[in-house]
């Protein structure tokens, strides 16, 4: 019986993480000011790599030890209050939600040649 439910386990825990088309990563960092950012995975091909980088922190790297940041790996990412950055990277969309520097973010994502997709009213 033991045996059973063992296998049964990892079997459930693979079938519901490859159910869902898309992964989301919700990115709340304090630095200078508060940021909350998602990143939503737009490839499926990448979603080994695309929870690594979540999970690890790896959207958003800082060498600065004042710096906090926490991730979480989401079903989808929530509409975006500010903004979203569409296809700027082949791997996720980023949804905007609080960002110090708010009136840059979409020339930086057409600079990147993304689409800037406004929120809705």
């Amino acid at each position: 019986m033991k045996v059973t439910t063992f296998l049964i386990i990892p079997v459930a825990l693979s079938i519901s993480q490859s159910a869902f088309s898309t992964e989301a990563c919700m990115q709340d960092v304090h630095w200078y000011g508060h940021t909350k950012t998602c990143y939503e995975n737009v490839n499926s091909s990448s979603s080994k790599e695309f929870i690594k980088g979540c999970l690890g922190g790896e959207f958003f790297q800082m060498t600065d030890e004042t710096a906090k940041s926490s991730h979480e790996l989401i079903e989808q990412c929530p509409p975006a209050d500010l903004g979203k950055c569409k296809g700027a990277n082949p791997i996720f969309d980023t949804y905007y939600y609080v960002n110090v520097s708010a009136e840059h973010l979409e020339s930086s994502c057409k600079a990147s040649g993304g689409q800037w997709v406004k929120p809705k009213t």
